[in-house]
């Protein structure tokens, strides 16, 4: 009967502490959107240190202002999931229409899914559409 009441306890406890966040979110845990009692250790980036920068379409080439790399995928890959959502390039370049644009051209796998940007989309597109990437052998 012990070992039943110390298990609903442990039970209640672990329930209570995550309080139904979903983790695999480092975004929302980042910005602080998430109603989490406890940051997720995963979570590499810090709110206050994000990087921000511009993009700025001339003719079919980009040119990204960042403080990190513009031309490495996992500048753009804040969540560390393998692949650049629309919503982490807002988050790093703004929401505007040449984030928008520019998302669409990396984006050369289109199809009826969630889409995102594949590690080779961004190794194959980057050189050809972002002027700070071709001379870039990333």
């Amino acid at each position: 009967m012990e070992l039943k009441l110390l298990l609903a306890l442990v039970l209640f406890a672990c329930i209570w502490l995550t309080d139904g966040c979903n983790r695999a979110k480092c975004i929302d845990l980042c910005t602080g959107n998430a109603k989490c009692r406890i940051k997720d250790p995963r979570c590499k980036q810090n709110p206050d240190r994000r990087q921000k920068g511009s993009v700025n379409k001339n003719g079919t080439e980009y040119s990204i202002t960042l403080q990190d790399d513009p031309c490495s995928f996992n500048t753009y890959d804040s969540d560390q999931d393998g692949a650049i959502a629309k919503r982490e390039l807002h988050a790093l370049l703004g929401d505007n229409e040449e984030t928008d644009a520019l998302f669409r051209d990396l984006n050369i796998k289109t199809d009826n899914r969630v889409s995102v940007i594949t590690p080779s989309e961004f190794s194959t597109m980057a050189p050809q559409i972002i002027t700070e990437c071709a001379d870039s052998d990333e």
